[in-house]
């Protein structure tokens, strides 16, 4: 499920399922994926709040974005028809 069928309201929790990833490519460990120069492309999420990790929502941009501070201390949006991600209840 993304979050567009309802919306969020700060203080929600919400757990990780899956980010999507622009570029094809093996993330390192901190998750940067590098072209063939070295130079970084991307960061992919999945590394960074591994499926599964639990969230809070601080905030929802006027573009949908759903901004959550997660329990591992990173801080990563989740874009609405891309991302997917459940809410707790």
């Amino acid at each position: 499920m993304s979050g567009t069928q309802t919306p969020h309201r700060p203080g929600e929790r919400v757990r990780a399922i899956r980010f999507a990833v622009d570029h094809a490519g093996t993330p390192d460990a901190d998750g940067l994926i590098r072209d063939a120069s070295g130079a970084v492309v991307t960061v992919d999420d999945n590394v960074t709040v591994p499926p599964g990790t639990l969230g809070t929502v601080t905030d929802v941009d006027d573009a949908g974005t759903v901004h959550v501070t997660w329990d591992n201390g990173h801080r990563v949006g989740l874009l609405p028809d891309r991302d997917e991600w459940e809410r707790l209840r």
